[in-house]
């Protein structure tokens, strides 16, 4: 590798190193930002949505409260339970009919006497019904309210009443009961979410008879097929359990009725018991968060490109300044080298010596100890020979001291046996 190469390398190291580090804390910060921005959109959104709400579900129980303060419905009403005279069942028919198509926020009306029964409906088949055990009529006969019933519709939403006392100078003759379209709630919670991006909704929701969360209102995404239209109480993950157990809260990290992760602000309406979530995606919210860093890896990149002309520029300089001196170092190492390989070889060549005169050592001391096995074993046959020799002499000796005989012959064959002794031959041994 040229010092040319390496200069631009270490440059180009000098220069992404800050860069990269830069672009994390960067992709972070924004992150960060684009979060808390997120939540307090959806938190706003959740306060603006439950006022709505409220509002237009007011209205419209403040609406059937003067239907049934309505003079006219009560005269013809009275009349007609006391007479049953079809003049005034047909105004009535009549006046319900124009109610309801002066006024979409509700499909079905009818009339509950003094003891529940429906005397008078836009829905033939709710004539001569007993409503007499339903909050609607139990609580209406005293006051106007929304009732959130337990009765599922052909899409699986709960029905919705609103009911008012039919009175007049404090005579209750009745009660008026209307079906609340809850497309109108769909409509009110539909309107507020044009700045939450694509997957950005407010949804309704309120519990059924296992507790379990029912959606009132229309989902973005129903037909999704990994969509839920009723969420099970335990599911404490999910937003919409959230807010029906009245944790009004903002969540970063936390499922829709699609199982995708959400950035949700919950809310709980305390007047009808239902629980309202805002909502977007995570990976759309998220999404802003590469704006910056991308714009980051745009400047970097033309910093690099930069830095690898003055890296090159640079280079050019600092070769011809140091070219002399490095050819002059590059030359003595390599004289370094030629004298550290011919120094190798004469110590290759001392060590086949050194190994040559210790292979001829080894022959010698060999040699050596063969020679001296030999002495060792020519001394112990010597040994042997004395030793046969004296305990011959000693047996002799041993056989004379058995005789009686004088002191004078005795002397004269120990003469003769030191003769005898003298006459066998010394053996010297060297080494």
């Amino acid at each position: 590798m040229t010092t040319r190469i390496r200069l631009i390398i270490i440059s180009l190291l000098i220069a992404i190193l800050p860069m990269i580090l830069i672009g994390i804390l960067s992709f972070y910060n924004s992150r960060q930002l684009v979060t808390s921005e997120t939540l307090n959109k959806l938190e706003a959104v959740a306060t603006v949505q439950e006022a709505r709400v409220v509002e237009v579900v007011e209205a419209s129980v403040e609406k059937v409260d003067s239907f049934g303060k309505d003079s006219g419905l009560f005269t013809r009403l009275l009349s007609f339970i006391n007479t049953g005279g079809g003049e005034d069942r047909l105004w009535l028919d009549g006046h319900l009919i124009n109610l309801s198509k002066d006024n979409k926020e509700f499909d079905k009306i009818f009339i509950l006497d003094s003891f529940g029964t429906a005397l008078v409906s836009t829905d033939e088949n709710l004539l001569g019904s007993d409503f007499s055990q339903s909050d609607f009529f139990l609580i209406g006969k005293e006051k106007s309210k929304l009732f959130t019933t337990k009765l599922l519709d052909e899409n699986g939403r709960p029905i919705l009443y609103i009911s008012a006392p039919i009175i007049s100078d404090s005579r209750i003759l009745g009660v008026l009961v209307t079906q609340y379209n809850i497309e109108v709630l769909s409509a009110v919670t539909k309107l507020f979410a044009t700045g939450l991006g694509d997957t950005g909704e407010t949804v309704l929701a309120v519990k059924d008879n296992e507790e379990n969360a029912v959606y009132i209102t229309s989902n973005k995404f129903e037909n999704h097929p990994s969509a839920k239209k009723v969420i099970d109480k335990n599911a404490v993950s999910v937003a919409i359990i959230q807010a029906l157990i009245k944790n009004e809260d903002v969540f970063t990290d936390i499922f829709d009725y699609r199982g995708e992760r959400v950035f949700a602000a919950t809310r709980y309406i305390e007047p009808y018991n239902w629980g309202l979530v805002v909502k977007i995606d995570k990976n759309e919210a998220l999404a802003g968060a590469g704006v910056l860093p991308k714009q980051i890896q745009l400047v970097g990149a033309v910093t690099l490109l930069l830095v690898i002309s003055l890296a090159w520029g640079a280079s050019e300089s600092i070769f011809h300044f140091m070219s002399k001196p490095i050819r002059e170092a590059m030359d003595a190492l390599l004289a370094s080298e030629t004298r550290l390989k011919v120094s190798n070889r004469e110590l290759v060549s001392s060590q086949t010596q050194l190994q040559n005169l210790n292979i001829r050592l080894e022959e010698k001391v060999r040699d050596r100890t063969k020679e001296l096995e030999a002495t060792v074993s020519r001394l112990n046959e010597a040994q042997r020979e004395l030793k046969d020799k004296y305990n011959y002499i000693e047996n002799l000796r041993v056989l004379l001291e058995r005789f009686t005989i004088t002191i004078d012959v005795r002397n004269v064959m120990e003469t003769v046996l030191k003769a005898i002794a003298s006459l066998i031959p010394h053996h010297t041994i060297s080494y």
